[in-house]
């Protein structure tokens, strides 16, 4: 009789062992699948920013572009000679 307690209990126990793992499998789980929200949320706002500067970048160079072809070429703003004059 006793072998069949200390069995049971035993088998009670390491299903008690296996009921809290799982919950503590779930709760990582949901907690990683938030976090992978998370990072998918900021990762998309991160690209979106990065476009927009790839794009004010684009606009800045296209600017110089026309900039540049209305002053002769020794005038241009970016040549080195005259960078060395512009206030920084």
């Amino acid at each position: 009789m006793d072998w069949t307690l200390g069995k049971n209990f035993c088998t009670k126990k390491a299903k008690w062992k296996v009921v809290e793992e799982y919950k503590k499998l779930k709760l990582e789980a949901e907690e990683n699948y938030k976090l992978q929200e998370f990072l998918m949320d900021h990762g998309l706002a991160i690209d979106i920013r990065r476009g927009r500067i790839a794009f004010k970048c684009q606009d800045v160079l296209l600017a110089k572009e026309k900039f540049d072809k209305r002053l002769p070429p020794s005038r241009s703003l970016f040549s080195s000679q005259t960078s060395s004059i512009l206030p920084i």
